[in-house]
């Protein structure tokens, strides 16, 4: 190549105040170089700092330049402005003090990482120079280090270290969690990252650049010789910018070398001396923005150039360098062999040795313990999961079986052993090593048979599959097994594998047999909520994490005795939040583990006449992505412009020819963001031909059909108006159509616009009901029409601007009241399922002593699950997925919808019953917990103790407490549904995670859908099939009531004994229940009390009425007169009694005494008459 010198002006200040000259070399067609470059100034140490030594250098998020001092043992900080701040750091070992400090790196948090070379450690800094964390120790196993050299930080978080003792570089976590190594075959004496994730080496035996994927593939090595250039002579530092341009100190040559991401030098600047721009001894580097700053050792000071080109060059795409995010939270000192998590976010830690089950808090505190050998007569407890109602499922290898137990420990079932009813062993278990919950079965890995096999959760057999060998699909030592909705995982830890079936049993592939984190010994498989899996390789101590397709996405740990790293590790177990556990000898680590989401790629703008359109091809995952698209002028930060699902978007919502920066980020489920696309300038030009009046920029939401009502109240559509002159206009008419779904258009005026101004209109729309009739996912245009007058003739500007209208089945979550336009209780095949199913049984137990809200709902909820309606959840888009991603178009059922399928996801059985118990005037609400939804519904009382149930089992709710239950149980006894109801309310109301989401309220904003007529067949279930499956569970329920009443009432007398209340009480309560006797006894304890003694009599009389016996009626009546002779109730009941006696003057006299008292009863019963019996 030709080769050219350029002069370049340094502005810095000699002592003079003159301006020099220097030369650079730069190549004459460069594929990335600069046009011009700028000595910016010199940072010096203050005359108290005069053996001021640079090793490394790097600059923090606002432009603070942070050096180390290996002479000195210490940090050095200067602000922006090269300014002195503040010097960190002693000679020694303490935290905060360091020994020969070299590298140093910055992240995005504005954390400081140092590599404290004589301490074989790395230490954090806050942004306050504080210690924060140090990791790290001598040696040369997995984590450990022996004169870590250079340092950096990738943007996603991963520390790379260079081990200059141990010749590799290491990864680890930002919270010092090793991730992986990479053997360098030679020393190196410093490192860099670039955004697409890959690693640079300065080989100090080569002397050349080697650049490394992260996962650890060697990809090319440059040394800088090229014709008419010679190669490095001592190189020394090394940074890369966001664009992949490499920077090299070279202190040989005295020179920084700027090259491409191929090794091409692109650029040469620098030579020997002690002026501006010039280099004794160039060693650490770092770059931000276009500056570059170079920390030259010898010359006792850092040089900073600003490198200025003409044309832009292209960022990388963003990779991340690691895929993982982990952190360690926690150790707790608890033995286990076998680790869940249940329902409440409790750990469950068995132990095979002791038989210990213990269950621990998040914070690690003893909640109960069971002991498994002796109270569940196991012998070697293996494996356990937790179902959704909190219920473990033990695997039991000693006694080759699995044995079910409630939350409190008691024994429900057990399955599992030999049973002649099966043949060829089907459902028989040996040795079952592994246990797991999905989809309402359970999954056991029977060792002993070299496969696994499906149980539904009330142990009857379902299937087995796998077979001894070690080909594909075969089985020889499945230790583990895991599920998800539509994947079973097996641990392998003979064959070295973890082997992958459908939910039915069929082989999809194989995972971890091949590349560099190939398993040595799996020991334990989890799956988390997208689908991928986490795999314990007790061989090499490491966790290693696989996506949905058994790529290879991130690993982490080491054996080891030290935190992070795992001693003898033996099982694992994944929450809901990330919350990963490992248990070892003696304990069990807590990790916070965060997957990053792949990036999107290809982002593209394309500008049109007041907008533009940003196109990207979407991420790579199993479950639907949702993308932040961000959006910045220059100078400032990103602000977030739209969350959609979709891989295209228009921005109208700008100022044409403004030159904007666009990113966009993919969300995962879990809510984990990606590092962001490569960014992309656009402007929106302006309108070629702008009219007198322009439409500057529309925007209309999408549309989803069953909230058509709501369109009406809440403005649709927005338009932004300009006026462009030259003088004002008046009476402005806006209009907005759908053709084919508005009978009308919608119209605002706008009564004056003056020249230049810019107004916004927002416009309703009032549908028809033939939205209802759309199928399908359907883009459709709306037309926007501005009528405007101008010299008296009239103009218009219209323009077709399309959106999406959604079916009447599709729900977005990102506001959830929206779900109750599926609530529907006037829709008459629900009506007339609800009154077939209630009404028989209702009339058949009028008079029952349980409070007609929840005897009614009772009926309900029974007839339904007599009739077959079951909870079924979506395979592809599950409830507990989509509901936590506000971006997400989920698809409803409407309640004639489940009724008729009889299945549906949660939320879809939760409308079904919301539906009918509104149908029957019971408010509702649905209960809305993270990726869950059930119901509750309102007694209409008060007063828990007029309610007698237990008060754990009650929700307080505006004023009444109601009954939450758990709809997804239908099928299953009311009071089941009704006890997990309420340990979901208690559960999630601890982590404050719980919303109620008030149906009537809802109705306010989005009203119920009203549904087309249907014809309709569908026949409810008969009295005697409720009765005949669902009788023992309504006597469970009466009997509650009393148990409860009764307890309830004894121990509020047992505080309050010189109170007659309780007894009062309990008295009201067993006459509903016609226990008249027990109820005379209460009501005559309650007498005793003279506060309410009236009140006991009249109630004795009341008891004596129902039992027949008149005369001792009378007088308790008459008693309770005397005790209170101004209750015109008392004299109310001897009209009644008077009237039985058929002695129609007393009772009229009675009567008439009540009327003196209370001149309303004349408006209650008109005459005596009424009173009659």
């Amino acid at each position: 190549m030709n080769m050219s010198s350029f002069p370049y002006v340094v502005s810095g200040d000699d002592g003079n105040n003159m301006k020099r000259w220097i030369f650079f070399l730069l190549l004459a067609a460069p594929l990335h170089a600069y046009d011009n470059i700028q000595f910016k100034q010199a940072i010096l140490a203050p005359a108290t700092e005069q053996t001021f030594i640079p090793g490394g250098v790097a600059v923090d998020r606002t432009g603070r330049v942070w050096v180390s001092d290996p002479q000195n043992n210490c940090v050095v900080l200067f602000s922006s402005a090269g300014e002195y701040v503040e010097r960190f750091g002693r000679a020694g070992s303490a935290a905060g003090d360091f020994m020969r400090p070299h590298g140093i790196a910055t992240d995005l948090e504005g954390l400081i990482y140092i590599a404290d070379t004589g301490n074989n450690r790395i230490q954090v800094l806050g942004p306050d120079g504080k210690p924060r964390l140090a990791f790290g120790e001598r040696g040369s196993g997995a984590g450990q280090l022996n004169t870590p050299w250079g340092l950096a930080v990738s943007p996603d978080g991963a520390v790379i270290v260079g081990d200059k003792g141990n010749k590799r570089l290491q990864l680890f976590s930002k919270s010092g969690i090793f991730l992986h190594g990479i053997d360098t075959a030679a020393e190196t004496e410093d490192i860099a990252v670039d955004a697409a994730g890959r690693l640079y080496a300065l080989n100090a035996k080569t002397r050349q650049v080697d650049q490394w994927s992260a996962a650890g593939q060697p990809l090319r090595s440059f040394s800088g010789a090229e014709p008419g250039r010679k190669a490095f002579v001592k190189p020394a530092g090394l940074a890369v910018d966001l664009n992949g341009l490499i920077y090299v100190a070279d202190r040989g040559t005295h020179q920084i070398r700027e090259m491409d991401s191929k090794g091409r030098t692109t650029g040469l600047f620098g030579r020997a001396g002690t002026g501006d721009g010039e280099f004794r001894s160039p060693e650490g580097l770092a770059v931000s923005g276009d500056n570059v700053y170079a920390a030259d050792s010898a010359a006792r000071r850092v040089s900073i150039f600003t490198l200025t080109r003409q044309a832009g060059l292209t960022p990388l795409a963003p990779v991340p360098a690691v895929r993982v995010q982990v952190s360690l939270k926690n150790l707790w000192p608890v033995a286990a062999d076998s680790l869940a998590v249940n329902p409440e976010g409790q750990l469950l830690a068995l132990s095979g040795t002791t038989g210990l089950l213990t269950f621990l808090d998040r914070d690690g505190k003893e909640v109960q313990q069971i002991n498994s050998k002796q109270q569940l007569s196991l012998r070697n407890p293996a494996a356990l999961v937790s179902d959704p109602a909190g219920n473990v499922y033990i695997a039991d290898a000693g006694t080759h079986r699995v044995v079910k137990i409630d939350p409190q420990g008691g024994k429900l079932i057990e399955f599992g052993r030999k049973n002649s009813m099966f043949k060829g062993g089907q459902g028989e278990l040996a040795k079952p090593s592994g246990i797991a919950y999905g989809r309402q079965n359970i999954f056991v890995a029977d060792l002993g048979n070299s496969r696994f096999q499906a149980f539904n959760d009330q142990g009857l057999f379902l299937f087995t599959a796998g077979e001894k060998g070690k080909e594909q699909g075969q089985l020889k030592t499945p230790v583990s097994i895991a599920a998800d909705n539509d994947r079973i995982y097996v641990a392998d830890a003979a064959n070295r594998k973890v082997v992958v079936f459908n939910a039915s049993g069929r082989f999809l592939r194989e995972m971890g047999l091949i590349g560099g984190e190939a398993l040595m010994e799996p020991r334990q498989v989890v799956v988390d909520g997208e689908g991928n899996v986490y795999v314990l390789d007790a061989g090499r101590g490491r966790v290693v994490v696989y996506d949905d397709q058994g790529v290879f996405v991130a690993g982490f740990g080491s054996l080891g005795k030290s935190k992070g790293f795992f001693d003898r590790p033996r099982a694992l177990a994944l929450s809901d939040d990330g919350r990963l556990y490992v248990a070892e000898e003696g304990r069990v680590q807590v990790f916070r583990v965060v997957l990053l989401p792949p990036a999107p790629t290809k982002l593209a703008a394309a500008s049109g006449e007041g907008y533009v359109e940003l196109r990207w091809e979407p991420a790579k995952t199993r479950f639907p992505a949702k993308y932040v698209v961000y959006r910045s002028l220059p100078s400032q930060a990103p602000q977030r412009l739209k969350e959609t699902v979709d891989t295209v978007i228009t921005d109208s919502e700008l100022t044409p020819e403004t030159t904007y920066t666009y990113t966009v980020v993919s969300q995962s489920v879990q809510g984990a963001l990606s590092v962001p696309s490569a960014p992309v300038l656009a402007s929106a030009r302006l309108s070629s031909n702008a009219p007198r009046l322009e439409i500057v920029s529309t925007h209309i939401d999408d549309v989803f059909s069953s909230h058509y009502k709501y369109y009406n109240r809440v403005p649709l559509a927005r338009v932004t108006l300009r006026n462009n002159g030259p003088a004002p206009l008046q009476k402005i008419k806006v209009s907005f159509a759908v053709q084919g779904f508005m009978d009308f258009p919608s119209e605002v005026d706008v009564a004056e616009l003056h020249f230049n101004q810019q107004t916004e209109v927002s416009l309703p729309a009032t549908f028809n009901n033939r939205i209802l009739e759309v199928s399908e996912t359907t883009p459709i245009q709306a037309q926007i029409k501005v009528v405007y007058y101008q010299g008296g003739a009239e103009n218009s500007v219209v323009r077709n601007v399309p959106f999406k209208l959604y079916s009447r089945s599709t729900i977005r979550w990102d506001r959830k009241e929206r779900f109750a336009a599926f609530v529907t209780p006037n829709d008459p095949p629900i009506v007339d399922f609800s009154r077939g199913a209630v009404l028989p049984f209702s009339q058949a137990h009028r008079g029952s002593p349980v409070p007609e809200p929840i005897r009614l709902a009772w009926a309900l909820f029974e007839g339904l699950g007599t009739y077959g309606i079951s909870y079924a959840p979506r395979p592809n888009n599950p409830y507990d997925r989509v509901s936590l991603d506000s971006a997400t178009v989920d698809t409803m059922q409407f309640a004639r919808e489940t009724l008729s399928r009889k299945s549906g996801d949660c939320a879809d059985v939760v409308a079904l019953l919301a539906s009918g118990l509104e149908g029957m005037t019971i408010p509702t609400a649905a209960l809305d917990a993270p990726g869950h939804l059930f119901l509750m519904f309102d007694t209409g009382e008060s007063r828990k103790e007029a309610l007698a149930y237990p008060e754990s089992m009650l929700v307080s709710y505006a004023g009444t407490y109601w009954i939450p239950l758990e709809a997804t149980m239908l099928g299953s006894p009311f009071m089941d549904a009704w006890k997990r109801g309420a340990e979901q309310v208690r559960r999630w109301q601890q982590q404050g995670k719980v919303a109620v989401l008030d149906i009537h309220q809802a109705w306010e904003t989005f009203e119920p859908v009203t549904l087309p007529d249907v014809k309709w067949d569908v026949k409810p279930p008969s009295l005697k099939a409720v009765e005949d499956k669902f009788l023992k569970d309504w006597k469970s329920l009466v009997d509650l009531r009393w148990q409860t009443g009764q307890a309830q009432f004894k121990e509020a007398s047992a505080a309050q004994p010189a109170s007659g209340e309780p007894w009062l009480e309990l008295g009201f309560l067993a006459v509903e229940f016609k226990r008249y006797e027990e109820a005379r006894e209460y009501l005559t304890k309650a007498r005793a009390d003279p506060k309410i003694a009236a009140s006991a009599y009249n109630n004795l009389g009341n008891v004596a009425f129902l039992q027949g016996d008149l005369p001792r009626a009378e007088a308790n009546y008459k008693e309770a007169q005397q005790g209170d002779p101004q209750d015109a109730g008392i004299s109310l009941n001897l009209a009644r009694l008077y009237l039985k006696q058929s002695l129609p003057k007393k009772a009229s006299e009675a009567f008439k005494q009540a009327l003196a008292l209370d001149p309303s009863v004349k408006e209650r019963y008109g005459d005596v008459s009424a009173l009659a019996p």
